[in-house]
């Protein structure tokens, strides 16, 4: 039941955050098309919520989403009317730019997993919930939204070299999944417009998803070019930070997303799920014996609790463990769910080491040392390198501490798993 929240709160995030603001972007077409084709896609995902949902989120969790939707329908619709009004890209939508480029994977379930090429699509096409109460002129009846598709390919055959034009149809048919006819507006665009940020970010999310989500070669180009342009493009950032986890330079992938999480603000939905994917990164990077360079502010949340562990192995088990035999050294909530909350990897041979345990080594920004109130440390040497204990391993543990501030502790490896 939590996973399942969990994640139609991430597909929600998606929808809100990466299709929709590009639809209400800065356009020289008609004020009423563009708000009828967000409405006609808010109202058609209106149902779905209704159908997926009705019997696993109780009235209060699905009112929530209503409300947090309509909320950012509002705004989506307030934001197009300062567009109609200004030919400045810094004009646009501040918060909603914002969320444009982390609509992300962010997939809770698959959070300890690394993003790769398969799953890049539901990254970036995002099936989405919608507003209960977004009804306007149509009373409640959805429009087709491929019938307001229909009236801007027609406006388009009538204006032709309307650049921004072709890259709100393009930006359409990614919504629509048609990916081919979205790639091909998106050249249109590109050849009135060729040093557009904007248009050369979608044609690399368009190429990306039709290799599959690889954003290896021509995507990566693309992303970097308008990266040029605009240093600061979330969407742009986003994409080069999956591009980098995608060739596993997983300290590339945080640089890039942690330049993206400057521009949320502290404890935001978006900075949440951006966060996710930091720290998967980071993980990824402990996994190989490396430590990631992180920057204090990407945690979004005060550092409150610092454990300095100190681990040794028993005399009696020395003979027992390979120099080269993973160790890990782990925190876990008393109580509290299986995973753990910071997580250390190392070799027998770092052994007897020091080390600090913090929130920065969350697996996930929902289960970090902060969060818990007594937690204990755990070691394990494991002989297959498997985070799941098996028979032959070693292992030991702490005391259980109280949270909330500094702590010291020991653990004494000095027992065998049967």
């Amino acid at each position: 039941m939590i996973t399942f929240v969990v994640l139609i709160f991430c597909l929600i995030a998606i929808a809100l955050f990466f299709v929709l603001p590009p639809l209400l972007g800065h356009y020289k077409v008609s004020r009423t098309l563009h708000n009828e084709l967000n409405l006609a896609i808010y109202q058609q995902r209106l149902k779905e919520l209704e159908e997926e949902t009705d019997d696993d989120l109780s009235a209060e969790q699905k009112d929530s989403m209503r409300q947090e939707l309509k909320k950012s329908l509002l705004q989506d619709m307030a934001e197009n009317e300062k567009v109609e009004d200004s030919n400045s890209p810094k004009q646009r939508s501040g918060i909603l730019a914002t969320f444009v480029g982390v609509s992300i994977p962010l997939l809770a379930l698959a959070m300890y997993s690394l993003l790769g090429p398969a799953e890049l699509p539901e990254i970036l096409a995002g099936e989405a919930t919608v507003p209960a109460q977004a009804q306007g002129p149509h009373n409640g009846k959805a429009p087709d939204v491929a019938k307001m598709v229909a009236k801007l390919e027609q406006r388009l055959k009538d204006d032709p070299e309307n650049a921004e034009g072709w890259l709100m149809l393009g930006r359409s048919y990614m919504y629509m999944q048609r990916f081919n006819d979205a790639r091909e507006a998106y050249d249109k665009s590109l050849m009135l417009d060729k040093n557009n940020p904007q248009t050369l970010t979608d044609y690399a999310e368009a190429l990306a998803m039709l290799r599959q989500g690889n954003m290896q070669g021509k995507p990566t180009e693309y992303v970097l070019q308008a990266l040029k342009l605009d240093p600061s493009l979330p969407k742009a950032l986003w994409l080069a930070g999956a591009a980098k986890m995608q060739s596993q330079d997983y300290q590339g992938a945080i640089d890039y997303w942690q330049r993206l999480m400057k521009k949320h603000e502290p404890g935001s939905q978006g900075a949440i799920e951006l966060q996710k994917r930091i720290d998967m990164a980071a993980q990824a990077m402990r996994d190989s014996g490396k430590q990631p360079k992180l920057e204090k502010a990407t945690a979004q949340v005060e550092n409150k609790t610092i454990i300095s562990v100190e681990v040794k192995l028993a005399p009696a088990l020395i003979g027992k463990a390979k120099p080269e035999d993973t160790l890990f050294i782990y925190a876990k909530a008393v109580g509290g769910p299986p995973m753990p909350l910071a997580i250390v990897r190392k070799q027998v041979k770092d052994l007897p080491l020091k080390v600090i345990l913090d929130d920065s080594m969350a697996m996930t920004p929902r289960a970090r040392l902060s969060g818990f109130e007594r937690v204990y440390v755990g070691a394990r040497i494991s002989k297959s390198g498997n985070a799941t204990p098996k028979a032959g391993d070693l292992q030991g543990r702490s005391v259980i501490l109280t949270t909330g501030g500094k702590e010291k502790t020991q653990v004494l490896i000095e027992q065998e798993i049967d």
